[in-house]
């Protein structure tokens, strides 16, 4: 859903790019409490209200007008070290993802902010904004295929060769 109240909000994302490596690693007990290690220390960072995915992504919304470079930069220094589940330390790997104030749903909100989070983690940042102008060039990328499969179908696309001589 979109309101004013979120419109006028930053959605934040943290995704733990090692979730899948940890809950290979951990039993439903050991993961349930590493779950709430990771909100605790989310939630030093004001996170009044915060949603956990089962994949490894938290989501909140924080007003536009906070330092938000600096806040995330203090979030991320948190996790640098590791979750200690009884005798074991766990390492968890994070970046973060903002969608700044929008009209938009909360839902599309939500996946511009993963993946802008996902874009941090591959860039070697610790945090990112959703570009809004890289909307137009995702619509190209995501209907790609199917474009091809219509043109496919209709005739519009052939084989040709050429010959090259040496």
């Amino acid at each position: 859903r979109s309101d004013g109240a979120s419109a006028s909000q930053a959605l934040v994302v943290a995704r733990v790019h090692n979730h899948a490596e940890i809950g290979a690693t951990v039993n439903e007990k050991e993961a349930g409490e590493l779950g709430r290690q990771i909100v605790a220390r989310l939630a030093a960072g004001d996170t009044a209200q915060l949603y956990q995915g089962e994949d490894g992504t938290f989501a909140w919304l924080l007003p536009n007008n906070i330092g938000l470079a600096n806040h995330l930069e203090a979030l991320h220094a948190m996790f640098r070290s590791p979750v200690a589940l009884g005798a074991r330390q766990i390492d968890v790997a994070l970046s973060f993802g903002v969608e700044i104030g929008s009209a938009r749903s909360i839902a599309s909100r939500l996946a511009s902010a993963v993946l802008a989070a996902d874009e941090a983690w591959s860039e070697g940042l610790r945090w990112k904004l959703h570009d809004p102008s890289r909307q137009e060039e995702m619509n190209w990328r995501v209907s790609l295929l199917g474009e091809l499969d219509v043109a496919i179908d209709q005739g519009e696309v052939w084989l040709a060769y050429q010959p090259q001589y040496d």
